[in-house]
């Protein structure tokens, strides 16, 4: 029956898009957030490897570098992104994002000075500001208002694993402290850098662009998720963004209003993630106990999000 066939369609859809989707989230957060760990990674050590230690920064220069980022990130460049992906289809821009900030996230590994960590931070921004706002379209893309918000959630959640998943991984690699000459905080971001660059490329062929491109799909099924959504869904024959629809998106007071409300919501998640391994090793913990101790409280965000 009709019910049975949605269900197993949707669910078909389900499996080819969010694992791939949130895995891409969760190393897209785990690249913007690594400055956490690598303030504190083999600060104990003899001499210190830390970040700070080696490249003489201060707290202060931390957070600028931490916060430039955001610049790239919130400024002008997630509406193009979108118009962007629309024209060009979802597989190729986002791989192309992706790639691009794997490789800004890499770079920072080989800076030896202030000026090299800013640079790299703010064109880390830059690269990654088209991923989470184009996975939002995208999933427009598949499913329904009702079915969108599920899996929203599910995506999103990644971030917070991602976050309970860089204290585990800090936590490893800073072992490689002193190997080849590096310290460890250099191979932590160059070890959460690769993934990405390989993620990119490899999502130029796993993401599907649209129900009516979708390969693994029957004709059928392309024509019945293609029907069931509303006219607005984006698709390959469906009419690009105009100057006058993006002018009414930017005017549109709801817009500015959302946008307050997820700053608010952005100051104090962001605040908890760069600074809580900081806040733990001041207890008393040992860096690679505190990058140890920053998992749970991530892995519980993630499971009560996705609740």
């Amino acid at each position: 029956n009709g019910e049975s066939r949605t269900k197993s369609t949707i669910s078909r859809v389900d499996i080819a898009i969010v694992p791939w989707a949130a895995w891409l989230y969760l190393l897209n957060y785990l690249d913007r957030t690594n400055m956490g760990a690598v303030k504190i990674a083999n600060a104990d050590t003899v001499p210190p490897g830390d970040v700070l230690t080696e490249l003489k920064l201060n707290d202060g220069q931390r957070q600028l570098a931490i916060s430039i980022f955001f610049v790239g990130y919130g400024t002008i460049f997630e509406v193009p992104s979108n118009i962007i992906l629309t024209r060009v289809g979802p597989s190729k821009w986002m791989s192309r994002i992706i790639v691009s900030w794997g490789i800004c996230a890499m770079c920072l590994a080989f800076c030896s000075n202030y000026a090299g960590i800013l640079a790299c931070r703010l064109f880390l921004g830059i690269a990654e500001a088209g991923f989470f706002p184009g996975m939002m379209l995208y999933f427009s893309f598949w499913y329904t208002q009702r079915e969108y918000a599920v899996r929203a959630s599910l995506f999103y959640c990644s971030a917070n694993l991602g976050g309970a998943f860089g204290g585990l991984l800090a936590y490893g690699i800073s072992f490689m402290n002193v190997v080849n000459g590096w310290s460890g905080w250099r191979w932590i971001f160059l070890f959460e850098g690769i993934p990405s660059i390989i993620c990119g490329l490899l999502t130029w062929f796993i993401l599907p662009d649209y129900p009516l491109t979708a390969e693994f799909l029957t004709p059928i099924e392309r024509t019945f998720l293609t029907q069931r959504l509303p006219p607005s869904a984006s698709s390959p024959t469906h009419e690009h963004y105009t100057p006058k629809t993006v002018l009414a998106v930017l005017l549109d007071p709801h817009a500015y209003i959302m946008n307050c409300l997820y700053l608010a919501w952005a100051i104090a998640a962001y605040a908890f993630t760069f600074w809580l391994p900081t806040i733990v090793r001041n207890l008393g913990f040992s860096s690679t106990q505190a990058l140890l101790m920053t998992t749970p409280p991530f892995f519980a965000m993630g499971v009560t999000w996705s609740e």
